[in-house]
C-alpha cells in the first residue's frame, strides 16, 4: 500500500517571534516569511519561493525562511535546490529536527535512500523533534517499499509507541505483518485501534479478513469503505475488491 513520506509540511505555528531591539530588516524578513508561508499553505509554491528568498535577502540568518524555501522548492520538484536550502537551515540551527525531517524526505524523493534514513534516524533521536512518530513512520515506509518487512515493522512499532492512534503507523505495521503472513496479529492490531473510521485503515482490516478467509467480515468492512469514500482512492479500491469476493 503506497504511502507518501511525511516531512515537507509545517509552517503552521512557526511565525517568528522578534527579539527585543530587532532591526527593521529582521522585521521585514519576518513579514516576507509569513507571506511565503501563507502562499505555501494556499498551494502557490512559486510565489512562496519568491517571498522566502526575499526574507533571506533581508535576514540571511532566518533559518525558518530557509526551511520554507526548501519545502516550496521540493513541491516544485526542484530537489537539488531544496536540499541546499535545507542544509543551510541546518547549518544555521543544527538542532532544528523538523528541518532534518524535511531533508530526509527530499533525499528520499531524490532516490538517496541511505542518506535519507540517516537524516531521519538523527531527527528521530533528537529531543527537539515535534513529530517523532512521523519520522519513525517514514523510516518504516522506506523499508516497507523495499519489502524489508521486519525492519519496517520495527519502525512502525516505534511510531505507534509515540502515537498509538496514528492511522499511518497502524496501517504500515499491519501491512508489514500481513506480508509476513502474521494475519492474526495484524487483525488484532487493527481491531483494537480507535481510528477505524479512517478509510485506508478500514480497507486494510477488510484485506486482512479477506486473506484470512473471513469473507463475511471482509465484505462488511470493504463495503463500508466503498460507501464512505465512493470517489476517493480507497473507495475505488474497495469497489474493485468487491468484484473478487466469492459468490
Amino acid at each position: 500500500m503506497q504511502r507518501t513520506f511525511v516531512g515537507l509540511i509545517l509552517l503552521s505555528g512557526l511565525s517568528l517571534a522578534l527579539p527585543a531591539g530587532a532591526g527593521t530588516n529582521t522585521a521585514e524578513s519576518d513579514v516576507a516569511y509569513n507571506t511565503g508561508r501563507n502562499f505555501l499553505a494556499d498551494g502557490r509554491a512559486e510565489l512562496a519561493v519568491e517571498r522566502f528568498k526575499l526574507s533571506i535577502e533581508l535576514d540571511d540568518k532566518n533559518y525558518f525562511a530557509y526551511k520554507g524555501l526548501g519545502i516550496a522548492l521540493a513541491k516544485l520538484k526542484n530537489y537539488k535546490e531544496a536540499e541546499k536550502a535545507q542544509r543551510k537551515c541546518l547549518d544555521l540551527n543544527p538542532d532544528f529536527a523538523d528541518a532534518r525531517n524535511d531533508l530526509g524526505t527530499t533525499l528520499m524523493l531524490m532516490g538517496r535512500r541511505d542518506e535519507a534514513r540517516k537524516e531521519w534516524v538523527s531527527a528521530h533521536s533528537s529531543p527537539f523533534n515535534p513529530t517523532p512518530d512521523q519520522t519513525a513512520a517514514n523510516l518504516g515506509q522506506s523499508y516497507l517499499e523495499e519489502k524489508n518487512f521486519i525492519e519496517a515493522a520495527r519502525w512502525f512499532q516505534k511510531a505507534i509507541q509515540q502515537n498509538e492512534s496514528s492511522p499511518r503507523a497502524l496501517v504500515g505495521l499491519s501491512t508489514a505483518l500481513i506480508e509476513q503472513n502474521r494475519l492474526n496479529e495484524a487483525i488484532l492490531l487493527l481491531e483494537g485501534n480507535k481510528q477505524q473510521a479512517d478509510p485506508e485503515l478500514l480497507f486494510t482490516l477488510g484485506d486482512a479478513y479477506y486473506r484470512a478467509g473471513r469473507f463475511p467480515e471482509a465484505r462488511a468492512k470493504v463495503e463500508a469503505v466503498a460507501k464512505a469514500d465512493p470517489i476517493g482512492p480507497w473507495g475505488r479500491r474497495a469497489s474493485e475488491r468487491l468484484k473478487h469476493f466469492p459468490k
